[in-house]
């Protein structure tokens, strides 16, 4: 079905009145994809979404099928397309073990991340979140976005903070295998403060909204362990996650879904 709604090298994520393909949908079937051996599909398409990559960092989270950048809505205000590019580009080589793919890409990856460096310093600024109650809560983590679609209006989403951890932990890897050691360090200290900092934010929101659950915002606590998940898998994310309130959150949402059952 995934190559069925291909079009040319583009992963489309569907079969609707669809002429764009997003990042978040493309680096999952492209992982997908390699699990099933068809490695020069997800290269194909690796290679043009790289090449639209700009020059500043930015990775487009939509794109056209013409290759064109989508200045629609969510052009600016999509964040989980950072980490997802550097994740994609690191599962080909994990697969493939192509390391000219990698240098061929790595100018990317680290524009990618020196772009995730530019967001997190708009939280950081002292005047960002002081006129906020418990503004503190925002300091470190990615701006808002409405990369998670459960939200009308941009809001701080973990969705986005935990796809910058993965994209961290594989871009510093990256630098390792390629023998960037300062680039590696770099993206070692920094990846460690962002995880700092969204865990101290989970973790005052938490306690702000008194909650039992991992909320999947800061700015409304909301419930949403679907989303929450993928701080499992494949963002490995986990460890910005208290144990205890992790599975009450997903204990409780088991609970649901068996009543929802029963009815």
């Amino acid at each position: 079905y995934m190559l069925l709604t291909q079009d040319g090298v583009v992963l489309q994520p569907g079969a609707r009145s669809y002429n764009r393909t997003w990042m978040r949908d493309g680096a999952m079937m492209a992982s997908t994809l390699m699990r099933l051996g068809f490695f020069n599909e997800a290269n194909d398409y690796l290679d043009w979404y790289a090449e639209r990559v700009e020059p500043d960092g930015l990775v487009p989270p939509i794109l056209d099928t013409s290759g064109n950048v989508y200045d629609g809505w969510g052009r600016n205000i999509e964040w989980d397309s950072q980490g997802q590019f550097i994740y994609a580009i690191m599962e080909y080589y994990r697969f493939t073990g192509d390391r000219e793919f990698l240098e061929k890409h790595f100018d990317a990856v680290r524009r990618a991340m020196t772009y995730l460096v530019r967001l997190r310093e708009r939280t950081l600024n002292s005047e960002y979140s002081e006129k906020i109650e418990a503004g503190e809560r925002l300091q470190g983590i990615l701006p808002p976005s409405i990369s998670h679609e459960g939200f009308i209006k941009p809001v701080h989403s973990y969705w986005d903070d935990f796809w910058a951890i993965r994209g961290w932990a594989d871009g510093s890897e990256a630098a390792e295998i390629l023998g960037r050691e300062y680039l590696a360090g770099w993206a070692k200290t920094e990846g460690q403060e962002f995880r700092n900092s969204v865990k101290a934010s989970i973790d005052k929101t938490i306690a702000w909204k008194s909650l039992d659950y991992i909320p999947v915002d800061a700015d409304k606590g909301t419930p949403d362990p679907t989303s929450i998940a993928i701080a499992l898998f494949p963002t490995e994310a986990r460890n910005v996650l208290s144990p205890e309130i992790l599975d009450r959150t997903f204990r409780s949402y088991y609970r649901m879904v068996k009543d929802r059952d029963a009815w």
